[in-house]
This record gives structure tokens, sequence and C-alpha cells, in this order.
């Protein structure tokens, strides 16, 4: 490599390295500009996620209960429901029969 060319390169590299240190100081000048969070915060924001976690676990335990306790009644209530099917659905085959037997006769 020539030296004209290592001069240009040399040069070029100096150029981004400086535009680089003059966007690093900008970015960091707003950062230093901002309120830091304290560490009160950090732990405040920290029980509030806590709290949260056990409110609803607890509240989701008590409708896992509740459901939990309601499924014999659930099951009592398919039951049922399968009945009052079974008993339609053989009221259904003696009719589609006795139309069957209808429209053969005619």
């Amino acid at each position: 490599m020539d030296s004209e060319t290592k001069n240009y390169l040399d040069r070029s590299v100096d150029a981004v390295k400086a535009q680089n240190d003059a966007r690093f100081a900008e970015v960091i000048a707003k950062l230093d500009a901002m309120n830091p969070v304290t560490w009160w915060q950090n732990a405040l924001l920290l029980l509030a996620g806590i709290g949260s976690v056990i409110a609803l676990l607890s509240f989701g335990s008590g409708r896992f209960d509740s459901g939990v306790g309601s499924m014999g009644a659930v099951i009592d209530s398919i039951n049922a429901q399968r009945e009052v099917n079974n008993a339609q659905d053989q009221r259904l085959e003696r009719i589609l029969d006795i139309l069957g037997k209808q429209a053969d006769a005619d």
C-alpha cells in the first residue's frame, strides 16, 4: 500500500472516529440529563410486582377450588342432558320410521 492511500485511510478513519465520539457524547449527555431511578423506586416496583402476583394467585386459587368443588354438579348436569338427548333421539327415530312407512305406502 502506498503512503497516499495509507494517509487517506488514516484520515477517513480519524474522521469516522471523531463523528462517533461526537454522537456518543450527545447520547451520554442526554442520558445524564435524565432523572435516574433510585434504589427505593426499584424496590417499590419490585414489591408492587410481587404483591400483584400474590393477589392474582390467591384470587385464582379460590376460583380454581370453586371450579373443582362444583365439578360434581357439572357432571350431574351433563349426565342429565345426555339422558334428555337420548330420549329425543329415540323420539326422532320413531318419527322418521313413521314418516318412512307413510312414504312407502304412498
